[in-house]
């Protein structure tokens, strides 16, 4: 190998292993913290990286601690970026004021939406002084099922689901539906001791939105009986897979019941 290739060589890979020393001075020297709270003498408590939040949001504490590094003047800009498909776009911009005897601040962000985020705090001269990388997870809501209280002529209405409807009684009542067994149809069955009063059923079908937590109205039936009926059964056939709750009502809509079924592939 000639001299003078190997000699460019090793000069070039000093400056590299000095600009990584550089770096790495620089990037430990001063330091951005996502926590839970701080002490008065800037020290983050329970800080990490990723945060678990509600879905009403949280306040988490960006710290940062300009260590013994000199900071020319007495502001510097925090910048808080979220990713947005392949690029970080704005998400929040503030100036800080530092004192001399203070090297370190404290902002209080409340995070509202899941996503990876990036922090960084930039001087007067433009010069980066720290990055860090934050991610938020929001706890998906508790699902809270309002159950309705029947009139008090249908308290004793009996409700199910069964696959057929033989001699006035159901016939293999079903709490999970399977899709792939036949009949693809399920019978709402409803029966009353005495007469259900009625010359209209409305029923109310609902889906469970696993992401929302809420139920949701997908369809609406209309079905003309006879009042002196003390039961009957429609049948009905569930498309896809998840929750469903089924609400009765009498002509006059008042609640009469409802039921749940639980459909599988």
């Amino acid at each position: 190998m000639n001299k003078n290739v190997s000699t460019e060589l090793l000069k070039n890979l000093k400056r590299v292993l000095f600009a990584i020393f550089v770096f790495a001075q620089i990037t430990t020297a001063q330091t951005l913290y996502f926590a839970q709270s701080y002490t008065t003498n800037g020290k983050a408590i329970n800080a990490k990286h990723t945060w678990l939040i509600p879905a009403t949001g949280k306040s988490i504490f960006i710290l940062f601690n300009a260590e013994d590094v000199q900071i020319k003047g007495n502001e510097v800009y925090l910048y808080i970026d979220k990713l947005s498909g392949n690029a970080y776009k704005p998400y929040n911009t503030l100036t800080i004021k530092l004192s001399p005897e203070k090297r370190w601040f404290v902002h209080r962000e409340k995070f509202k939406e899941a996503g990876k985020y990036k922090v960084y705090v930039i001087d007067k001269s433009n010069r980066k002084l720290a990055e860090d990388f934050l991610t938020i997870k929001v706890k998906a809501p508790k699902f809270t099922d309002v159950k309705k209280k029947s009139a008090d002529y249908y308290k004793n209405v009996r409700m199910v689901f069964s696959e057929w409807v033989i001699g006035g009684k159901p016939f293999r009542e079903l709490s999970t539906k399977y899709l792939s067994r036949k009949p693809d149809s399920v019978c709402v069955y409803l029966k009353h001791p005495d007469s259900l009063n009625t010359s209209i059923i409305y029923a109310d079908f609902y889906k469970r939105n696993d992401l929302t937590k809420r139920w949701e109205l997908f369809d609406t039936k209309e079905y003309a009986i006879l009042p002196m009926w003390d039961y009957i059964f429609f049948k009905y056939f569930f498309q896809e897979p998840g929750l469903y709750k089924v609400e009765v009502f009498d002509e006059k809509r008042e609640f009469i019941k409802s039921a749940y079924l639980k459909v599988e592939e």
